[in-house]
């Protein structure tokens, strides 16, 4: 009997360990996963040069940001829609490299949102702080990026992840306004 409780104690602590070593694997599989959705969003050649193009021309015509903060709101949605085809009528550089870009990092969305799926269904949504992960990352950002295909799919999951309190309201917003349309703001 005595050798049973030391066999049953001992099980017990190597299952305790691997669920340690399974908590740092995760950690490292989101933060990879959060790394290469990000991988060409950051690239320059897909950056949205709006804001430059707003900085500069503001400045040019002497607007400081205290001044353009006190315009009304009106008066910086025309001045926002001004600067916004004139950044329609910059020609592209490089459409090419864009659409291939954007061919690549749709794999990688493709890849990410089937594995946070399956992580989904294995441990629940994600928390990086409970999960104690040393690398950031944003699960959720990966839900909203993922393709139409498996929006159905990632909605029927969030809404039973946010029931069962694994997830934030405010995760579950985001999520929820990709899952929508991107109609309005996330929140």
């Amino acid at each position: 009997m005595r050798y049973l409780c030391f066999i049953i104690i001992g099980c017990f602590a190597h299952s305790c360990k691997g669920q340690e070593v399974d908590s740092k694997n995760l950690c490292e599989t989101i933060v990879k996963m959060h790394n290469q959705d990000q991988l060409y969003r950051d690239s320059k050649e897909l950056e949205d040069p709006f804001f430059k193009v707003f900085d500069s021309i503001r400045n040019s015509e002497g607007i400081s940001k205290e001044m353009y903060m006190k315009f009304t709101a009106k008066q910086q949605l025309d001045y926002g829609k001004k600067i916004r085809a004139i950044v329609n009528e910059m020609k592209i550089t490089n459409q090419k490299v864009q659409d291939s870009l954007m061919v690549l990092q749709r794999e990688i969305d493709i890849q990410n949102t089937k594995s946070l799926l399956d992580i989904v269904s294995k441990h629940g949504f994600p928390s990086m702080k409970k999960l104690n992960c040393e690398g950031y990352a944003a699960p959720f950002l990966i839900f909203v990026h993922s393709p139409e295909e498996f929006w159905n799919r990632i909605r029927i999951v969030i809404e039973k992840e946010l029931e069962h309190d694994r997830m934030t309201k405010g995760d579950y917003d985001y999520i929820m306004w990709h899952l929508n349309g991107r109609i309005g703001t996330p929140f």
